[in-house]
């Protein structure tokens, strides 16, 4: 009960920067550049940013999609950890207890909340979080540099076979995709001769129950 306890304020934390990054990626997708260009001509320095961040609009989603992913592999690792301690050794409890509570929290308070949010305000949740954005991308751009190395990064954390945590289908396996899967939409896909593991793992994901419905789910919509 006390590594609950101290578990708790760090996964609240993480929750929050992973909810907040969600509902950046979305909205600065979803903004409309025209009204952006005009509230800059207006003098509205957050549409400025705004405009500046979509400049390098690679660049942008490869920072976004390194810093969500590891923060919520952090979370996921951190919480099936501590989960895991509290039973017997070889106990597969830990991991599905985890697996319950992260997806509960992460669906529901880092994707489905902030993504519903951004979608239906995208110009003015991308205006309030361009601040943060503009620093992700300050501090992860160096890293990510694009989307390439993010997935150079990527094709070294994923398993060749299996899921991200103990090999067991956890939130970490819903948060990874969720960005490859709003990247689907656009008509991406990851070069499977570059990034077999990823490609490999991707496959493997959009193949389980919790992704297949979603995905036809977000299909029927569009």
């Amino acid at each position: 009960m006390a590594a609950l306890l101290a578990l708790a304020p760090t996964l609240l934390f993480l929750l929050a920067i992973s909810a907040l990054i969600s509902a950046a990626e979305t909205a600065m997708t979803a903004a409309s550049r025209g009204r952006m260009h005009q509230l800059e001509r207006d003098g509205d320095h957050a549409a400025r940013r705004v405009n500046l961040l979509l400049t390098d609009r690679e660049r942008m989603i490869g920072a976004i999609l390194l810093s969500y992913n590891v923060i919520n592999i952090f979370a996921s690792s951190l919480t099936t950890s501590v989960l895991t301690s509290m039973f017997p050794q070889g106990s597969v409890m830990g991991p599905l207890i985890a697996t319950v509570i992260m997806s509960v929290l992460v669906v529901v308070f880092a994707e489905i909340l902030p993504k519903t949010l951004a979608i239906a305000h995208p110009d003015n949740v991308a205006r309030v979080l361009s601040i943060p954005t503009y620093w992700t991308v300050r501090l992860f751009g160096p890293i990510a540099n694009g989307i390439p190395p993010a997935l150079d990064y990527l094709e070294t954390v994923v398993p060749e076979t299996g899921w991200l945590v103990d090999g067991v289908f956890s939130i970490a396996d819903l948060s990874v995709p969720s960005f490859f899967a709003n990247a689907r939409m656009a008509k991406y896909e990851v070069d499977a001769q570059r990034w077999p593991k990823l490609a490999a793992y991707l496959t493997r994901a959009w193949e389980h129950p919790a992704w297949g419905k979603r995905l036809a789910a977000e299909a029927a919509m569009g």
